[in-house]
């Protein structure tokens, strides 16, 4: 199990593996006195723009230095890019004193799933020895716009990307010694 402690948030991570993935269970325990909001439920959007949310789904890369990073978080609009509607993680509310769950599942080997499609080149490699996960969270404001939106199985919030990013805050846990396969160019 790897941590991430600070006075106020606290993340741990437990990977586990199977035959054809990884998995990962972590946990959130907000230690404060305001609510947070954690940005880890992605979707996937159907063709006629609805959007379903997959708890499970992370963005996932390697980057030049080695690290292939698992993310779920606010990311950044990749310089020069035009956009009409930025990728925006729907949120979940985390009350103080309470804790959150989640999950993430990878193929292995390994593949990269980016949040705009845009790959930066990464070194070509055959296997992956360092685990980065990253998880965006930000202190929920008594007059911050959020729209509610109830999935099949719990409720999750929508805020405005405008006031997300700049807010948001990173909790990031390090996994090493984990020797994974890497799908030949990031792609299954």
């Amino acid at each position: 199990m790897s941590n991430f402690d600070e006075s106020a948030v606290r993340l741990q991570i437990e990977w586990s593996l199977a035959e054809d993935h990884l998995a990962a269970r972590y946990n959130v325990e907000n230690r404060s006195s305001e609510t947070l909001l954690v940005f880890d439920r992605l979707y996937r959007t159907a063709r006629s723009g609805e959007r379903s949310v997959v708890p499970d789904l992370a963005w996932r890369w390697l980057e030049a230095d080695g690290r292939y990073i698992v993310a779920k978080y606010v990311p950044p609009i990749p310089e020069g890019m035009l956009l009409e509607a930025p990728e925006l993680p729907y949120a979940r509310l985390l009350p103080p004193g309470e804790r959150l769950t989640g999950q993430v599942l990878l193929p292995v080997p390994l593949d990269e799933k980016w949040p705009y499609a845009e790959s930066p080149v990464a070194p070509k490699t055959n296997t992956v020895d360092n685990l980065e996960f990253w998880l965006g969270y930000a202190w929920a404001e008594s007059d911050m716009q959020m729209r509610r939106i109830k999935t099949d199985n719990e409720t999750v919030f929508s805020v405005d990307f405008g006031w997300a990013k700049p807010r948001q805050s990173l909790l990031q846990v390090t996994t090493t010694g984990i020797n994974l396969p890497m799908a030949a160019d990031g792609q299954r």
